[in-house]
């Protein structure tokens, strides 16, 4: 790009700079100047690359090292490192509470926000903050990424089944020792199933499982079946 602008601003391509961005052209020349050094060609073609880029010189940052083309090897050694402050091209600021990243803006606040909203975004960060982070004292800390926890098995919840499906639900052996028992709750449990009025069985009912735990204690099923027959399923 620096070998294009210099061959449109009439400087021969093999008298042009290579710069690490097209960004740091100005500031190169500026830090150049500011230090003293002398007019060399690097120098004088930079200047006139740069002036024919158009580029706002009040706008730049970063640290570059440059190269001429046509001694690349010789003015390699000789690179000189230079840095101005940055100002609002590629920066990030933040609006900051208590260390903690609340928002990010990024470019100049002061382009983008009302003035007052804009004094909130006063603390420059790196690229890869991110909201929620942490920023304190330049150090940047990465907002815990939550763990995640496997939701708890939802119980499937017991279905309706007609009369018989109920009965079917219990093995033969469980029927007999049921119409045989005597115990009043047993007795009152059988007449409800029995009556014609009775179409449906609710297994998700309180009373349903009331019932299926006593007739366990009673010993007229097994410990562990009360879960099956809540199934629904007909075995």
């Amino acid at each position: 790009m620096v070998v294009a602008l210099a061959a449109a601003a009439g400087v021969a391509p093999a008298q042009a700079v290579v710069a690490l961005s097209p960004q740091a052209v100005v500031a190169v020349v500026l830090a150049a100047v500011a230090a003293g050094l002398p007019e060399r060609p690097a120098a004088v073609h930079l200047a006139v690359v740069a002036v024919a880029a158009g580029l706002p010189p009040a706008h730049l940052e970063g640290t570059v090292a440059v190269v001429a083309v046509d001694r690349p090897a010789a003015l390699a050694a000789q690179a000189q490192s230079f840095s101005t402050t940055p100002k609002d091209i590629d920066m990030k600021y933040a609006w900051i509470q208590n260390t903690i990243i609340r928002d990010i803006c990024p470019g100049n606040p002061a382009d983008t926000y009302h003035p007052d909203i804009a004094a909130l975004y006063s603390t420059q960060v790196p690229d890869e903050a991110q909201q929620g982070d942490t920023f304190a004292n330049g150090v940047l800390t990465p907002k815990p990424v939550p763990e995640y926890v496997a939701p708890e098995p939802v119980a499937p919840t017991p279905p309706k089944v007609s009369v018989i499906e109920y009965k079917m639900l219990f093995t033969s052996a469980e029927r007999i020792a049921t119409k045989a028992s005597t115990d009043p709750v047993i007795v009152d449990l059988q007449e409800l199933m029995n009556d014609p009025r009775t179409v449906n069985v609710d297994l998700s009912l309180q009373s349903i499982s009331d019932a299926l735990d006593y007739m366990t204690f009673l010993g007229l099923i097994e410990a562990g079946r009360k879960a099956e027959i809540l199934t629904g399923v007909v075995r």
